[in-house]
């Protein structure tokens, strides 16, 4: 391992990693599994706090995803990995259109009911493919009715996959990050396209499994 990227010690190690924020600052807590630290440094300002540790918001989330695993057992991804935030950030693009569709199947369902398992790691395939999800579901007594998911692997960290039931039916890269910096209005322009796209394939499906 080499001296940059070695563990450091807790406390202040420099300014405040917020654009145009100077103030003291902690290191952000998070470590991976290769025991690689966050170089980021936070002031309270700035900080996301999670079970009382600093971390930068890319990391806060993935802590928080695995809250509920020993601290011991915690399979964090490699520091620069942005699989955990980009599902992150999807979810929450998605999220309300994805709502607002799940709670309209489960009105057509007497007994039914609509759920959602937020940020989460899954792991599947031989070799073993480390996953980041989010899922929204409508189930009742016998088990699952619909399922939408989506889904960035570690392996590929700059696509979004989307799946319904289980089959994949969307899977490219957002062009803010295969394409250079635009302005913001056009920025939020291509963003919304994607959405829009991503959103498009699941109503697809869905439309398609409703009327069978």
């Amino acid at each position: 391992m080499s001296e940059s990227s070695a563990i450091q010690p807790p406390g202040p190690a420099a300014p405040c990693s917020a654009p145009g924020c100077e103030n003291p600052a902690t290191r952000c807590a998070y470590v991976d599994r290769h025991h690689v630290a966050c170089p980021t440094s936070w002031c309270p300002q700035h900080a996301l706090v999670v079970a009382g540790e600093p971390y930068c918001r890319r990391h806060a989330s993935i802590i928080r995803a695995l809250e509920h695993v020993p601290v011991g057992e915690r399979d964090l991804p490699e520091v620069d990995n942005r699989a955990p935030s980009l599902c992150e950030w999807m979810a929450a693009r998605c999220d309300g259109y994805l709502g607002q569709l799940m709670q309209s199947l489960a009105a057509r369902h007497a007994g039914s009911k609509f759920t959602t398992d937020g940020l989460h790691l899954v792991f599947s395939g031989v070799p073993r493919v480390h996953a980041w999800e989010h899922t929204w579901r409508v189930v009742d007594h016998t088990g699952p009715l619909y399922t939408v998911t989506v889904r960035v692997e570690e392996t590929r960290d700059d696509v979004v996959i989307a799946r319904v039931n289980g089959a994949a039916v969307f899977d490219a890269r957002p062009p803010w990050i295969t394409e250079r910096a635009v302005a913001p209005e056009a920025d939020e322009a291509r963003r919304s396209a994607f959405d829009s796209e991503l959103l498009g394939a699941v109503y697809a499906k869905i439309r398609e499994a409703a009327s069978r």
